[in-house]
């Protein structure tokens, strides 16, 4: 398992709604967390997003993970719109541990 998803999953995952309060995620099989779906793409926003606000990056994720996203678009996502979305409820979290951890993504 990469270090990094496993630290996310660790720290953010065990906190989320959707979680069981140790990092797995008990979202209906239907339904999946756009963090761990795209944590990859996430993971390389963040880190190429240093030195910027939280702001810009979170223009810079929906420019990359929401677009790609099949539950909303960039521009309108029902789901973001009512924090139903992991990625949208935990951003500052998601990119402060990131940030901390000082090691990129790897497919490995």
């Amino acid at each position: 398992m990469n270090p990094a998803w496993e630290s996310i999953r660790i720290s953010i995952c065990r906190r989320c709604i959707d979680g069981d309060n140790s990092g797995a995620c008990r979202l209906p099989e239907e339904e999946f967390c756009p963090l761990e779906s795209y944590f990859p793409d996430v993971a390389d926003v963040i880190f190429s997003g240093r030195g910027k606000t939280p702001a810009e990056v979170q223009k810079l994720l929906r420019g990359r993970v929401c677009a790609q996203c099949s539950a909303g678009s960039e521009a309108s996502c029902p789901k973001r719109d009512k924090l139903e979305c992991a990625l949208e409820r935990s951003l500052p979290l998601i990119i402060e541990k990131i940030g901390s951890l000082g090691v990129r993504w790897t497919t490995v």
